[in-house]
């Protein structure tokens, strides 16, 4: 595709990095922009008009925008031919692989490592406290543990997941400082130095900007103790092959991210078996179960020998396996796939977070009420997401695609638990939308409310704000 290639980013910012290492490592001619974030290079109105988040990075091809750094390296592999061996187009079992790495540095790994280390760096304190330790800790030994197997995270060749995994892990590099020694996870430490000798340009791109990190977060730790062609399209007969294989959902009503695979598979007419999965009973800890996730959550899907787990991962799987699914993931729309792909982890990384983070202790009884600082917070996050439906009918544009299935799962939370948040017509474009697919979503009444309501019910027994004890 034609068109100037202009990336805005920050040697500090590791997913600037990451894309910048791929965009180099395919001899792809581009023009590196350096933004001065903490100078507010990321408010002025040229830049909000690429990405209202205001983060780096951001990729502009042509007259075309795109934020957010895992969506930028599957927009780049997609329009420009060399990517396709990092992200290979013909093969759905490996990008699924692929995606559910992505999704797990996006929603577990980078979140918790930044969550550790950022308040460090700022200066907001001078240690990372245990509990935070333990909790980056237990992350790492999944990730480790993916490396068990392979050489790279998706498999036996360098790809996506590796790039993506990079950020999260030289973040770790830098911080080690204050956390746990990197050494306790030889198969992370291999795969980092493999990384390190093998991705042309690392030593000018990649590991600068890691001392600074190191430089940024020593300076304020202390630690107390010491004091593009057309290739998108899966061949045919693999996936008629793939149509007659066996589809196990494992599920559980209550989970909105297993409604909205579940949606999806009714939507397309994938013959499936719901598989009700006791989570509260031990289910998911299971030796068949943690085979097939370690992570021990809902949704997984199985088709044939094959499992998949995280479920923004699982609805790209099912585009990609069945023939009907490319209507909703256009592949031959790289400009669609971006936009897709970043609402998918806007709503990963920020949107369900925000939401869960608000309203999880009310619904397991650690809290009676929504505090102030979290009810903003989700505000804020609701505010963008109200934003991205202001010019389309759908989170991807004007016809719906897997985006909408995703933010689905985010806006049906919020719903459920309207009592202790901000109410659902201030945001009158979300509330147009939502009725809309609920109305238009085959099948949502069966499988999409029942489980809103169990949700609402489980939020409102223990939602007992102080205004109305004081009554």
């Amino acid at each position: 595709m034609k068109g100037s290639v202009d990336l805005y980013a920050l040697p500090l910012s590791p997913p600037s990095r990451s894309v910048h290492l791929l965009l180099n490592i395919l001899g792809v001619e581009y023009n590196y922009i350096e933004v001065d974030v903490l100078g507010g290079g990321t408010r002025t109105p040229e830049f909000l008009a690429m990405n209202p988040q205001h983060t780096v990075p951001v990729l502009k091809h042509g007259d075309f925008p795109v934020s957010e750094s895992r969506a930028i390296l599957v927009y780049i592999c997609q329009v420009f031919k060399a990517g396709d061996k990092f992200y290979p187009s013909r093969d759905p079992k490996t990008k699924a692989v692929i995606n559910q790495r992505m999704n797990f540095d996006l929603g577990l790994l980078y979140r918790k490592i930044g969550d550790a280390v950022t308040p460090v760096c700022f200066g907001i304190r001078n240690d990372i406290p245990e509990q935070e330790r333990n909790s980056v800790d237990v992350v790492m030994q999944d990730t480790d543990q993916y490396l068990a197997k392979s050489k790279y995270f998706g498999g036996e060749n360098l790809s996506l997941a590796d790039f993506s995994l990079l950020a999260s892990i030289t973040v770790y590099e830098a911080c080690e400082k204050g956390l746990k020694p990197l050494s306790n996870y030889p198969n992370i430490e291999n795969w980092l130095n493999t990384m390190k000798t093998e991705l042309p340009g690392y030593a000018e791109i990649g590991q600068p900007g890691v001392d600074a990190y190191k430089a940024w977060f020593e300076t304020s730790f202390h630690d107390d103790t010491q004091n593009v062609i057309n290739v998108f399209n899966i061949d045919a007969d693999i996936a008629k092959k793939m149509q007659h294989t066996s589809v196990d959902l494992y599920a559980l009503p209550l989970s909105p991210p297993s409604r909205s695979v579940h949606l999806l598979l009714t939507k397309l007419g994938v013959q499936h078996k719901y598989i009700e999965v006791d989570v509260l009973g031990g289910e998911t800890r299971t030796d068949e179960f943690l085979a097939m996730n370690p992570q021990h959550t809902v949704p997984v899907l199985k088709h044939g020998d094959f499992a998949i787990s995280e479920s923004r991962a699982i609805l790209i799987y099912i585009c990609h396996a069945f023939l009907n699914g490319d209507k909703l993931y256009p592949e031959n729309d790289p400009k669609a796939i971006a936009i897709i792909n970043q609402r998918l982890n806007f709503d990963l990384g920020i949107l369900y977070r925000k939401i869960g983070d608000a309203v999880t202790p009310v619904c397991f009884g650690l809290k009676n009420d929504v505090p102030e600082k979290e009810r903003n917070s989700v505000d804020e996050a609701m505010k963008d997401t109200e934003d991205y439906l202001s010019k389309s009918k759908y989170f991807g544009g004007d016809d719906l695609s897997l985006a909408d299935f995703s933010l689905l799962a985010s806006i049906t939370v919020y719903e459920a638990c309207e009592k202790g948040l901000t109410p659902l017509s201030e945001y009158p474009n979300i509330e147009k939308w939502l009725n809309t697919m609920k109305t238009e979503l085959p099948s949502y009444t069966e499988i999409g409310q029942p489980g809103v309501d169990a949700y609402r019910a489980w939020f409102e027994t223990s939602y007992k704000p102080s205004t109305q004890d004081s009554v």
